[in-house]
């Protein structure tokens, strides 16, 4: 008995090649889903992508002058400056201004410092486009905002 005929009639072997090319077709199917969902997603994500920044009904500052909630007349100026603020792929940290945003009665915590280059916060915060972030600490380029002018 030859090798091959070995090989292609022993029936241990067959599920072997089977279950191999099974496993294949899967890793191929999974990779092509990831690749996908990458694609879907834009080169920059920005945070007005991920939240409904119009929703915002309040924000409380704690800043250099302390606590507080920013005035009306200044809260549409810090709600488009969020919403412009591109997302990050790096972990910083980032100082010791906070304030916290109220969407709905929710209060989403962001951290910061005064002229700082990155914001951070949670992903809890996240109502669309959930496939483009993963869970955990997001962190955004704040560009300079200073958060003692709030």
């Amino acid at each position: 008995m030859t090798f091959s005929k070995l090989f292609n009639n022993n029936p241990i072997l067959m599920i072997h090649k089977t279950i191999l090319s099974i496993l294949l077709i899967l890793i191929l199917f999974f990779c092509q889903t990831i690749q996908s969902e990458q694609e879907d997603s834009p080169k920059e994500i920005y945070l007005s992508n991920l939240v409904e920044i119009n929703q915002i009904d309040s924000v409380l500052m704690n800043n250099n002058y302390g606590a507080h909630f920013i005035p009306t007349s200044k809260l549409e100026e810090f709600k488009s400056k969020l919403g412009k603020m591109t997302l990050d792929k790096g972990s910083y940290k980032v100082g010791g201004i906070t304030f916290s945003i109220y969407i709905k009665g929710n209060e989403y915590y962001f951290g910061g410092n005064t002229h700082g280059s990155f914001i951070e916060t949670n992903s809890d915060i996240i109502s669309k486009n959930k496939s483009w972030v993963n869970q955990g600490w997001l962190y955004f380029k704040a560009d300079g905002i200073n958060l003692d002018n709030y």
